[in-house]
């Protein structure tokens, strides 16, 4: 059952989006999604400043925004690395800017967030590449022994268990943990959810379908980067914190991969947003559900910052 906050969400959205003519073409889907984001989004906290720049990447230079509370990035003990959703194809710096903005208020820490390059114009690992070298710039812009968390949603969360499976198997510093809002880590599409929640409002399965074969091109040769459930060891990851939605074709993945985490002796924790859809993060502030998942992303953040020696700026 929808918590009735979400089901005005959910109803709000789609009268949105239905007033837009369709079939779209790739740059009307993508406006499309940038109206609907600042529609819903809430406003960011007056408590965070935010810069943009640009960092170096593998295809040339990365858009970024760099969010702060009372500190600046350089010389700081801890940081968050965060990758927006929208299915590898929509979104950027602007639509997810109010969650963002959250995290760093809620957890004090500085977090970078980038504009990865999207499918289908870039294809796998193009999103990753774009990540990892995110990653390696925030460190630079550390103290020697600071650390550094990762958070996503959706799409994003999927770079986020990929980008920590590479910095392992590059013997990278070790990172202090990754929190994974209703992810996508296996695409084989066979779990129950995938049926169960086959039309469920705001993301259905044939949509998945879609996002998947935008990223991956055709074969979906994406490897255990792309797909993390599939990777044949998990072992060395930093502790994760799952935060999947109950009317999600993609809940059951979070379950899939908690049981593989804890098997190969990662801590893990597992909260279902019960009643919650996916995409419900712009109902912050509106949905009792919504406001707990974040509350409980943000203090497990935190908490991972501080066990890893980090500060936290009152």
């Amino acid at each position: 059952m929808l918590e009735p906050q979400i089901a005005a969400f959910i109803e709000e959205a789609e009268a949105f989006t239905a007033a837009a003519p369709a079939p779209r073409s790739l740059d009307e889907q993508r406006a499309l999604y940038d109206r609907l984001c600042r529609h819903l989004n809430p406003p960011r906290s007056a408590a965070v400043s935010a810069r943009d720049g640009m960092l170096p990447g593998p295809a040339g230079d990365i858009p970024y925004r760099l969010y702060c509370r009372g500190k600046v990035l350089q010389g700081a003990k801890g940081a968050i690395l965060f990758l927006h959703g929208g299915g590898f194809v929509l979104g950027g710096l602007d639509s997810h800017d109010f969650i963002a903005a959250h995290i760093c208020e809620r957890t004090g820490q500085p977090v970078l967030a980038i504009d990865y390059r999207l499918a289908p114009e870039h294809r796998c690992p193009a999103a990753l590449d774009d990540s990892a070298a995110a990653l390696a710039w925030l460190g630079t812009q550390m103290q020697d022994d600071g650390r550094i968390a990762l958070c996503g949603d959706s799409a994003g969360a999927t770079l986020c268990a990929g980008l920590a499976l590479l910095n392992r198997d590059r013997g990278r510093e070790s990172l202090a943990g990754m929190a994974l809002i209703y992810p996508a880590l296996g695409w084989q599409l066979d779990l129950p959810s995938f049926s169960e929640e086959a039309e469920a409002p705001l993301l259905r399965t044939a949509d998945l379908t879609a996002y998947r074969d935008a990223y991956y091109g055709p074969g979906f040769d994406h490897g255990p980067y792309g797909s993390p459930l599939a990777a044949p060891n998990l072992s060395g990851l930093p502790p994760v914190l799952l935060l999947p939605v109950e009317h999600d074709p993609l809940r059951d993945e979070a379950y899939a991969f908690a049981e593989r985490l804890r098997r190969a002796g990662v801590p893990v924790s597992l909260h279902l947003g019960k009643g919650l859809v996916h995409a419900s993060l712009r109902a912050a502030g509106r949905s009792p559900g919504v406001d707990a998942m974040i509350e409980r992303c943000t203090a497990w953040l935190s908490g991972r910052l501080n066990e890893s020696g980090m500060s936290v700026p009152s």
